[in-house]
């Protein structure tokens, strides 16, 4: 572990706060404590101070946890996170934490079990073993939560829209693809950064084939596309497609696709 580290704790329960600050002055580690009620807090934050992990509850006002995370991936995408939510079993747990995040903490937990985790963070941070949050991990935490939305994902110029309804992917657009096709070379950009958006309540579509299966075939495109032979007809690279500040500003970039989706 470094010899000083910054965490910061975002929940909107104050006495949690108070209680993780006080836990670890009264330990015996070289950890600086910062705390935030919500995610556009903690952004503030992050925006202004050096930290090296974060650790933040899903379901906050404000800004939720969703929001503070695709923030981080813009803005901070080399600083890792720990999720304190209730996703349920051990082997979700599991699966989340080979994806990129830290750990998820079902809640209620006690204090030594944070400081455990927290340590264990920052010393694989120091051997150079944990990084930011993945946009895989990104979207199966919103399957697992069952969250209505769309997430924006940029990538060397290239952009595009993922939209979930109930947790199940149901459409998805870059350049002139859409549907699986898209959701697939999506997937497969390098160094994704993202960006979470209110559903379009005017968005159509049904659940495509299963997010896991999508990653699959995505990191197998993507393997390809590295060693050169991404030569697949059924799955053509993404248009790439120049930001434009009236991107950057739109909470919404797309209406309801009447035929081939497209980009305004």
């Amino acid at each position: 572990m470094n010899s000083h580290s910054t965490v910061l704790v975002v929940d909107d329960e104050e006495l949690f706060l108070r209680t993780t600050q006080d836990g670890f002055a009264g330990a015996a580690l070289d950890v600086t404590v910062l705390t935030a009620k919500n995610g556009k807090l903690a952004a503030q934050i992050l925006d202004s101070r050096h930290v090296d992990l974060v650790v933040t509850d899903l379901k906050m006002p404000e800004m939720d946890g969703y929001g503070l995370l695709s923030h981080m991936s813009r803005h901070h995408p080399g600083i890792p996170a720990i999720v304190m939510t209730a996703f349920g079993t051990p082997e979700i747990e599991t699966r989340l934490r080979d994806q990129g995040i830290t750990c998820v903490l079902d809640k209620p937990f006690d204090f030594p079990r944070l400081q455990k985790t927290v340590t264990e963070a920052l010393s694989a941070m120091a051997r150079g073993h944990l990084t930011g949050i993945s946009l895989a991990t990104f979207l199966q935490m919103i399957q697992m939560e069952r969250k209505t939305c769309m997430v924006r994902v940029e990538s060397n110029h290239n952009r595009g829209l993922l939209h979930f309804k109930e947790g199940q992917l149901i459409q998805s657009q870059t350049g002139e693809l859409s549907g699986e096709a898209a959701a697939l070379a999506i997937l497969a950009w390098e160094e994704p950064s993202i960006e979470l958006l209110k559903a379009n309540t005017a968005t159509r579509g049904q659940a495509m084939q299963s997010l896991p299966a999508l990653l699959m075939e995505a990191y197998r495109i993507k393997d390809e596309s590295r060693m050169g032979s991404n030569s697949d007809p059924a799955h053509p690279p993404a248009q790439a497609i120049p930001l434009t500040p009236e991107d950057l500003e739109s909470p919404s970039m797309i209406q309801a696709p009447s035929s081939t989706p497209h980009f305004p």
